[in-house]
């Protein structure tokens, strides 16, 4: 959740070892808990930073960690002395760890593999402590890790329609000769990518402890590098200057063209194709650069390098063909944050917006966000006499705290719409400093375990004021703000724009704050709670603050508010109503049905059993589950058509890229069984609400 963000460059190159006191005098300065960098902290900080940089235990032996753990509980003089021991040495033992794990592979992959013999191997996100050996052992890990990503991949449908579970075993293991070439070429690249790390091994180690610093204040703090920053801005914007690409690493590790943003650059050349290997890439009075060594990352950068000039591109297409174009990038619409808006013709004439981000023009205070997108599509709704309007937020993971504040606005005349509690303050007042709304009507909010941040800042309000009815799951339980500081000012303490040609010292982004209902309640950990719950076909595999142990706690303030509360909606009869449609529902039982054997299929992963049948049996219990989901009936709802309003239609008519898009999302709407029981949610609550009147 982005509150504001500060443009600045740095005023001088600072080295890998000043960073990280920086980025400590950084969160000392501004992070809410401003929590002291002791012995505690140093040993959350060690722990992280080694399981990041080794997540599964393949290259740090028991004997490593204890050689490094001298510094485990005193990195705070390693940082404040600014001393380079630590992360020297880690970059030469992690070089030297790689070097050997890309000998193990060739050796071990020499011999053939028994797949006959019972053995275990432990992957768990809980204790990552348990996976380091020690150095004979190390070789061991390999193999099973090996043995492991072979299955999975012999496990892995080759095209739609293919079962290899409903194959025999030693059928499976007809391909396991080509499996394991690809197996050996996905993992030497890896190890690869990280040896010839663009910037450096070093750099690459000394970002991966400024991450584990951040992460172990909370799970919302992070280091940026520049580029890092300007991604995460652009993820919060509506538009960016883009070639209209994206990108993937095949088996090979070569750097494919993934898609193409309808009426992007590429898209417009007709030249560019789903699956192009990229071969070359030349700026405009630049050297060309051959693809041939780097990674989807170092690609990806060579991509941002500039916003002006023309980029030639030279790819290899899938018959053996090089072909050269020359893009210039354009704004184009991030495509995750398209509002657009339906009308669900049935007994009710209803309005449907989804809002899958809270974007905001960060850089330019004058731009119009996702607040002002929304209230358009409203008044094109109004215009066609809508009895209701569903609002979706679910899978939105939130955005600007400002757009949020005037969304809500949009639907209550005016009042506080929450509280924000910083370090060492008081609780301040959040308020609509709008008179008004634009649409007072019946209103449902959809909502579920992803909808995180500021989606959450939204539904709370308008539950709280009995404004709309929340459907679905709880949310996510993010109550956190985050600002963007550039490193250096933690030291000047200044603000003033330096000079655009100096080095960037790198950002933090920083949780500063926390958020309250108007009733002073934190959803921190816990989320919104909906009126009405509906199933979740994510039960039991969704993330959630509240099991992230760096999470900040809950709890809540007290401050006196004046809120001219509305009549509190019938959320009871909705409700119950809602849960004896669902008791009929064969495809809501579907899903009740599968939620009950998540527990015993999706959380048994900690210990892999690697015998082939065994392995197969396992698998084959958690493909079904997946694929259950999957297959799920998608029909047509008979209660209600997906139209477009009479504004939008005509655009679509004489925009073939949008209207291809447009009839996939009425597809999608059409057949989405949530979306219908919205449907008939806000269809009773206009009935009920006329009734009570």
């Amino acid at each position: 959740m982005l509150l504001f963000q500060n443009n600045i460059h740095s005023q001088s190159n600072i080295n890998n070892c000043n960073q990280a006191e920086l980025l400590v005098k950084a969160f000392s300065k501004y992070h809410y808990s401003a929590i002291e960098l002791n012995d505690h902290l140093s040993g959350i900080i060690f722990n992280r930073f080694i399981n990041l940089l080794d997540p599964y235990g393949l290259y740090f032996t028991n004997e490593d960690i204890q050689n490094l753990s001298q510094y485990r509980y005193n990195l705070k003089e390693t940082i404040r002395n600014r001393s380079c021991n630590f992360l020297k040495q880690v970059a030469k033992l992690y070089e030297k760890r790689l070097v050997n794990a890309d000998t193990l592979i060739s050796i071990i992959l020499q011999k053939p593999i028994d797949f006959s013999l019972k053995d275990t191997f432990i992957l768990s996100n809980e204790d990552k402590s348990t996976y380091h050996v020690n150095n004979k052992n190390l070789d061991k890990r390999w193999g099973k890790w090996l043995k492991y990503q072979i299955l999975l991949q012999l496990f892995t449908p080759a095209n739609e329609g293919d079962d290899p579970f409903a194959k025999e075993s030693s059928q499976i293991l007809s391909t396991e000769q080509e499996t394991v070439k690809k197996v050996k070429l996905k993992e030497k690249s890896k190890i690869n990518h990280l040896l010839r790390y663009h910037k450096g091994l070093d750099n690459y180690v000394s970002t991966m402890f400024y991450d584990a610093i951040a992460l172990s204040y909370d799970p919302h703090s992070t280091y940026f590098t520049l580029n890092e920053k300007q991604k995460f801005l652009t993820s919060l914007s509506k538009e960016t200057y883009s070639f209209g690409i994206g990108l993937e690493e095949n088996l090979n590790g070569e750097v494919i063209i993934s898609r193409l943003t309808p009426g992007g650059p590429a898209w417009k050349s007709g030249k560019l194709n789903k699956g192009d290997i990229l071969r070359l890439l030349k700026w405009e009075s630049q050297k060309p650069v051959n693809l041939t060594n780097l990674n989807i990352e170092e690609v990806g950068e060579i991509l941002k390098f500039s916003n002006s000039g023309s980029l030639e591109f030279t790819v290899k297409k899938t018959n053996g063909q090089l072909t050269s174009v020359k893009l210039i990038k354009e704004k184009i619409q991030v495509e995750e944050n398209v509002i657009t808006s339906h009308i669900l013709k049935g007994e009710k004439k209803i309005g449907y917006i989804s809002l899958p981000d809270f974007y905001t023009e960060v850089e330019n205070q004058n731009a119009l966000g996702c607040a002002n997108d929304v209230a358009k599509e409203i008044i094109k709704l109004k215009k066609e006499n809508i009895d209701g309007l569903i609002l979706d937020l679910r899978f939105n993971g939130g955005g600007s705290v400002a757009e949020a504040m005037d969304l809500a606005g949009i639907f209550i005349d005016e009042g506080p719409l929450g509280i924000v509690r910083y370090r060492n303050s008081k609780p301040m007042v959040l308020k609509d400093m709008n008179r008004g709304t634009i649409y007072n009507g019946p209103l449902v909010i959809m909502v579920n375990g992803q909808s995180a941040s500021a989606s959450e800042i939204l539904a709370a309000v308008l539950q709280d004021y009995h404004r709309a009815v929340i459907i679905g799951n709880s949310t996510y339980g993010k109550a956190t703000g985050q600002n963007i500081f550039p490193l250096d000012t933690a030291q000047s303490g200044d603000f003033a724009i330096h000079q655009k040609n100096k080095f960037e010292s790198g950002y933090a982004k920083i949780t500063v704050c926390k958020f309250y209902r108007i009733t002073g309640v934190s959803y921190q950990l816990n989320g919104i709670t909906p009126d009405i719950i509906l199933p979740n076909m994510l039960n039991g595999i969704e993330y959630r603050e509240k099991l992230n142990p760096a999470a900040l706690g809950s709890d809540s303030v007290t401050k006196k508010l004046n809120c001219k509360l509305l009549p509190e909606l019938p959320v009871k009869e909705l409700s119950q109503k809602s849960k004896t449609r669902i008791s009929l529902n064969d495809r809501f039982q579907q899903i009740l049905s599968l939620n009950k054997s998540i527990s015993s299929t999706i959380k048994q992963d900690r210990i892999i059993n690697l015998q082939i049948d065994t392995f197969k049996k396992e698998e084959k219990e958690i493909s079904v589950y997946f694929h259950s989901m999957d297959s799920l009936p998608n029909l047509n709802t008979n209660i209600y058509s997906v139209e477009n309003n009479n504004y939008n239609e005509q655009i679509i008519n004489v925009d073939t890229e949008r209207k291809e898009y447009d009839e996939l999302l009425i597809k999608n709407i059409q057949e989405d069984i949530y979306i219908e029981e919205g449907f008939k949610i806000i269809s009773d609550l206009i009935k009920l609400t006329k009734l009570n009147k």
